[in-house]
């Protein structure tokens, strides 16, 4: 019965997760659980300044809404939206393709248009969880690792909300979809290509994909580690033409870049026991799940355990370089997909083992 349900249960998990989430959100333990973000009003006026003719006229109407809706650093100077002011803007004007998805949303909706990608983005992922089940012919498998991402306060607030990470965390996880369904090679390079490089415009994720590149070269796959590694080096290549220097640990602007990278292993070191106790206080089950599902990787040491490890390794590289403390799994989203391949394809081999 499960099996035959499974994905209208995925559906329904999907549907609770929003529709709670729309419905309690703002301050809780004194963090921010607002749906509408600080680092999002940038990619909301982005997306209004395209409707609109005078950009000033979208810095004012992000203004005023983060007036009303937001929470932490709700008062903002419209002035400091508009490209010749904005501190942040040398982060946020290479990611291009979230404000682009949200234009028609944001046209008929107005600003709450900006949560629609966002959502859309939760759905994928866990169609790509119960789709990874369904190829491995274990949907109660994904089930069960859906139930453990929907009850996830992390998730939640990250994949719903005015932000680009739900999105990167879909446009990874295609990879898997991709590996698993595309069979003929040149297919698989070419949608592969294009998946990094809308990914690369959605949000830093070079590390992801090299990270992956060298895990296809591990498993001896020359022709996809060739395609990850060149296309994450093109994906990268906008970020020279900005000011990516103030990316690295961008709490410390006034260190030289030396200064920043000597700091880098101590203050990944800090990163990495914030965020792991950050997760144990606030979101235990999925503290666990993640522990779990990294050991299903080890264990597995195969391609699935291979990619998963690599795009860990991946997601911390990037938790390291921007050196935040407690950002609550933000940056890690795009290795949950992996996770459920871990997790199902491991959860398989053991039941398969039993059994016989």
């Amino acid at each position: 019965m499960i099996r035959r349900y499974s994905l209208a249960l995925t559906l329904t998990l999907w549907l609770v997760v929003v529709v709670s989430r729309l419905m309690f959100n703002g301050p809780i333990l004194g963090f921010d659980y607002a749906i509408y973000q600080p680092d999002g009003a940038n990619y909301t006026f982005r997306t209004l300044s395209f409707l609109y003719e005078y950009p000033l006229k979208a810095a004012n109407e992000v203004s005023e809404w983060y007036a009303l809706n937001g929470f932490k650093h709700n008062i903002i100077d419209p002035l400091t939206l508009l490209p010749e002011n904005s501190p942040v803007w040398h982060l946020s004007a290479p990611r291009i393709v979230y404000p682009l998805l949200s234009l028609p949303f944001v046209a008929i909706l107005g600003i709450p248009g900006m949560l629609v990608i966002p959502i859309l983005a939760l759905l994928g992922t866990f169609l790509i969880v119960h789709q990874i089940s369904k190829a491995l012919m274990r949907p109660e498998l994904g089930l069960l690792f859906s139930i453990g991402i929907a009850t996830s306060s992390s998730v939640s607030r990250w994949y719903v909300a005015n932000l680009t990470d739900s999105l990167l965390a879909f446009l990874v996880g295609l990879v898997i979809v991709i590996e698993i369904k595309v069979k003929k090679l040149w297919l698989w390079i070419v949608m592969v290509s294009i998946i990094v490089l809308l990914a690369s415009a959605t949000r830093f994720s070079v590390p992801i994909f090299l990270s992956l590149g060298l895990g296809y070269l591990l498993i001896k796959e020359v022709p996809k580690a060739i395609t990850l590694l060149l296309s994450g080096f093109l994906g990268g290549i906008p970020l020279l033409f900005f000011n990516s220097s103030s990316a690295i640990m961008p709490g410390s602007e006034s260190d030289s870049l030396l200064r920043k990278v000597l700091d880098l292993p101590l203050q990944s070191i800090k990163v990495l026991m914030v965020e792991s106790g950050q997760l144990v206080v606030l979101d235990r089950i999925f503290f666990f799940l993640v522990l779990f599902s990294l050991f299903c990787a080890f264990q597995l040491r195969n391609k699935v355990g291979i990619l998963t490890i690599a795009v860990f390794i991946g997601v911390l590289t990037i938790g390291f370089i921007n050196g935040t403390l407690g950002v609550n799994f933000r940056y890690q989203l795009p290795l949950i997909p992996f996770m459920a391949w871990s997790f199902i394809h491991y959860l398989k081999s053991i039941s398969t083992s039993i059994t016989r």
